[in-house]
């Protein structure tokens, strides 16, 4: 017996064709997880790294190039002007056509920065989660930002707590819920460190006598604090001999990216640096670190890359930005913290673990114990589990019938507007005018027109007034086009009454015809 499950159609904001971001991560592994519940299908601008691993879970991939919309991440003064101006894109329709056809149960959207699912998904009334990966930034017209999700969304799900603290300063918290980001082990294969130490170490022109420091970011750009890195660096390739440091990922800002590395020529220090590509399997380059360095000089949603190396047992050293100072604080890393963009700060608590190798290597044992045990799988499943039991109070019926502020009705099949020949065609086709749900002007010019309606077979001689299909007025009999005239609530009581007069007098010129014959005794007998 096969269990039917409702439809989970997630929306992704990228899919980068080589790298996968952390937020993209994160995504996949919700949905591997909820495909016990739902049947998760993946909206993505493009085939990519990202839907190539949601195929090799069973996961349905559907491309819609949806572009990104930074408005709420920025919080611009104009908000609700600009977000108003994206339903005139191209997009709008195929987006509403796409909800229609795919009828999920349940949208996802995936970041901030992708408004247009959850508007589309709003305006066709579908429950909507809007899964907040970044902590947006704090301007005067933060609040609008956090106000609009809040009207968007019937779940506000945050990675951490800095993903939600501007609706909770707003006022908007009872929508919110917090689920931490988690993996699976075995996907990093933990039986295959040692070798990929050895192996990426001489690949690198690495010894175990060297001590190194990774910075590791999917792509690289100013946020990611390359700059701060490379000043640290520098500062400390001059205090530790044995210091080497990887630089791992992609730029994504060419002129930003060598201007970090012109620090390094300018002191005559590059041999001191390895730079490798961006590397989808981490399990081939973090066992390869003795410590990681996460800089970042925005409020990170989380910081997917600080937890990494925590549970491949390395010791972190990170500014306290946003969800990347809850992960410290969880997992019992205060000491590693610096204040956001202390550069000297970075400097003195690497030099301290430098100094002490014992001390980093304690470090790395208890990071290898408390991520799994604060943030493992055991614990995300827990509070998945109280999310969906939150999701479940909430049903969803798809837009079938539907009528604007005009009376014409419209059946809504495969994302096009189909209008009825007549009212008989409408009711011929076994329809009720009480199904037929009202949607606003704006929604209904959003779809493409499709093909009449016509009557069927065999029903056309009965045809009526040949007349597209209205909502009928009240007190009208659908297809005659004539008005029934309503009745008065005495008139029928008066013909009973007049009835019951009429029938009474017949008894009784009855019982004066009997009389003579039946005399005083027949009478009585009558009565009985």
């Amino acid at each position: 017996m096969t269990t039917h499950r409702p439809v989970l159609l997630a929306f992704s904001h990228i899919c980068g064709s080589d790298v996968i971001t952390g937020a993209e991560k994160l995504l996949l592994f919700m949905l591997r997880e909820l495909q016990g519940t739902y049947q998760c299908r993946l909206v993505v601008p493009e085939e990519g790294l990202l839907s190539r691993k949601a195929h090799k879970y069973g996961i349905e991939t559907i491309h819609l190039p949806v572009p990104i919309q930074p408005v709420l991440y920025m919080t611009a003064p104009d908000i609700g002007q600009q977000m108003a101006q994206l339903k005139q894109l191209a997009v709008w329709p195929a987006l509403l056509s796409l909800l229609h056809i795919q009828q999920p149960q349940m949208v996802l959207v995936n970041t901030c920065v992708h408004p247009l699912p959850a508007m589309a998904a709003k305006a066709l009334n579908i429950p909507t989660v809007w899964a907040m990966m970044e902590t947006v930034q704090e301007t005067p017209h933060t609040d609008q930002s956090a106000s609009f999700i809040y009207h968007h969304a019937d779940w506000i799900l945050g990675i951490s707590a800095s993903t939600l603290r501007p609706f909770h300063a707003a006022g908007l918290a009872d929508k919110t819920m917090i689920v931490y980001p988690s993996w699976e082990m075995e996907d990093y294969q933990p039986h295959t460190w040692g070798e990929h130490r050895v192996n990426k170490r001489a690949e690198l022109g690495l010894h175990d006598g060297h001590q190194v420091i990774g910075y590791v970011a999917a792509s690289i750009y100013a946020s990611k604090g390359f700059d701060h890195f490379m000043n640290m660096a520098v500062q400390i390739a001059l205090r530790h001999p044995k210091a080497m440091f990887v630089v791992a990922g992609t730029s994504a800002d060419a002129g930003y990216v060598e201007a970090g590395w012109d620090q390094a020529r300018a002191a005559g220090m590059m041999d001191r640096f390895r730079r490798v590509p961006f590397e989808p399997s981490i399990q081939r380059l973090y066992p390869a670190l003795d410590m990681l360095v996460v800089p970042s000089v925005v409020h990170e949603g989380f910081g997917m890359t600080a937890l990494e190396g925590l549970l491949f047992g390395k010791p972190v050293v990170a500014y306290e930005a946003g969800g990347l100072g809850e992960i410290m604080h969880l997992t019992g890393n205060e000491k590693n913290l610096v204040p956001l963009g202390s550069v000297d700060g970075l400097i003195k608590r690497v030099s301290k673990l430098l100094d002490d190798e014992k001390l980093m290597v304690q470090i790395g044992m208890r990071n290898a114990y408390n991520a799994p045990a604060v943030f493992g799988i055991a614990a995300y499943r827990r509070r998945l589990s109280a999310f969906l039991d939150v999701l479940a109070t909430r049903g969803y019926t798809p837009l079938r019938l539907v009528r604007a502020s005009q009376p014409t009705v419209y059946l809504l099949e495969a994302g096009r507007l189909r209008p009825f020949a007549s009212e008989h065609a409408f009711l011929a086709h076994g329809y009720s005018f009480s199904d037929v749900r009202q949607v606003s002007d704006e929604l209904l010019d959003s779809f493409p027109q499709g093909e009449v309606i016509a009557e069927p077979e065999g029903k056309k001689a009965q045809s009526g007034n040949g007349q597209p299909a209205h909502v009928p007025e009240a007190g009208r009999q659908p297809g005659n086009g004539k008005r029934r005239r309503p009745r008065k609530p005495s008139s029928r009581r008066r013909r009973r009454k007049g009835t019951a007069r009429r029938a009474r007098r017949r008894s009784s010129s009855v019982r004066r015809a009997g009389s003579g014959k039946r005399g005083r005794k027949g009478r009585a007998r009558s009565a009985k």
